[in-house]
Formats: C-alpha cells, sequence, structure tokens
C-alpha cells in the first residue's frame, strides 16, 4: 500500500517523483502480488503515467475527501 509520494515544492515538475515510484514498482514487483494506492483525483492522471490502473472511487473517506483505489496488478490476483 502505498499511501502518499511527497515531493519538496522546489524538486516538483523535474520528473523525480514518477522515477521514484516506478524504480520503487520495480525493484519490489518479484516480491508482492502488487501495489494498491488511493489518491485524489488530480492525481490518477500521475498514478497511471506510473503503470497504476484506476480501479474505483474508494471507500476511504479520510479528512472528509474523495479519494481514488488504483492499483499495479503483478501477478493477477489482485
Amino acid at each position: 500500500m502505498i499511501f502518499s509520494v511527497c515531493i519538496l515544492p522546489e524538486y516538483r515538475g523535474h520528473g523525480y517523483a514518477r522515477e521514484m515510484v516506478k524504480e520503487y514498482v520495480e525493484k519490489r514487483k518479484n516480491d508482492v502480488d502488487g501495489f494498491i494506492l488511493t489518491c485524489k483525483d488530480h492525481l490518477i492522471p500521475f498514478y497511471e503515467s506510473c503503470g497504476f490502473k484506476f480501479v474505483k472511487v474508494s471507500a476511504s473517506t479520510h479528512g472528509n475527501a474523495k479519494w481514488n483505489d488504483m492499483v499495479i496488478d503483478c501477478r493477477g490476483e489482485i
């Protein structure tokens, strides 16, 4: 489960977050069934660019916000 990817403002827009997420997934994909994350609407395209697929609107109401469930399925089991 990935909860947050945080990049300091001065480093945003340089592709570091995408590189970090993709590298993490690549290094761990053989050790897990998959990766799950929740994100807000505006981050769906970012996570899709990292290989995640939108699944559904999340049941989470953390912070009274709307969240979306996204996954990378490594073994066809999620």
